[in-house]
């Protein structure tokens, strides 16, 4: 057996493996005893069952963006005036928000029904440009107003505009909801608390990218000292 398809059964394993424990505890939801916050008071949550997230969460707005010349092709020099508009309108109103998830917005303003190549170029070079000038500034994998902060995490609404794919969460987005979801729930397993954090974006299910994006945003938390291992649980960091 190859070393390729040896990683390939490993990681469908651990896919495996991930969705039966899903099935678990979601099997168990409304059954669980509830844990002891790990503040000294605030909001907790029964195991299998949904955060209380009063305070720390708001209702992600997606930006509407108007198009006034869209016979320009998005790659032509002179729409780059417009094309870098539009990414900071973005950037101020979603920020930080994924390069992915920026252009999505572009393109659709624009009545593009993909993005190629050349799109793809004209908005890193807008991006570039941006940069240079310090009208935007990279946080991680995403895009913001520069000395911007996160104050809350976005969770979907109504709209489905409010909605996000995992790709399209910043991982210090994610890091932040681990956090918070850290201090309602107490120390916890990794496994649960990824799932709880999950459920807060409105995914139902944890495929392989949704997961892998969770324990990046883990990684992150405990890169930061945000949060601490304590045994096989994660808990709030004694500085945090």
């Amino acid at each position: 057996m190859s070393a390729t398809s040896h990683s390939l059964e490993q990681l469908a394993e651990r896919v495996r493996m991930l969705e039966a424990r899903v099935a678990q505890l979601e099997g168990g939801a409304g059954q669980g005893r509830r844990r002891p916050n790990s503040g000294s008071s605030g909001a907790a949550a029964s195991v299998g069952g949904s955060l209380d997230t009063a305070g720390w969460t708001s209702t992600y707005v997606a930006a509407e963006l108007q198009v006034s010349e869209t016979w320009i092709e998005v790659h032509e020099q002179s729409a780059r005036p417009q094309l870098q508009r539009l990414i900071r309108q973005v950037v101020e109103e979603e920020g930080p928000v994924t390069d992915r998830l920026v252009l999505d917005r572009v393109r659709r303003a624009w009545g593009l029904r993909r993005a190629g190549g050349r799109v793809q170029e004209a908005y890193d070079q807008a991006v570039r440009q941006l940069l240079a000038r310090s009208l935007v500034e990279r946080d991680g994998d995403a895009l913001r107003i520069p000395g911007s902060e996160l104050q809350a995490v976005r969770v979907p609404g109504e709209d489905e505009a409010s909605r996000r794919a995992a790709e399209d969460v910043p991982v210090a987005e994610l890091a932040l909801a681990i956090v918070h979801a850290v201090r309602a729930l107490g120390p916890t397993e990794a496994d649960e608390l990824t799932m709880q954090v999950a459920r807060l974006f409105g995914w139902t299910r944890r495929g392989g990218s949704i997961q892998m994006r969770l324990d990046a945003a883990v990684e992150a938390a405990l890169e930061r000292g945000t949060v601490e291992r304590r045994g096989s649980r994660l808990a709030v960091a004694a500085a945090g």
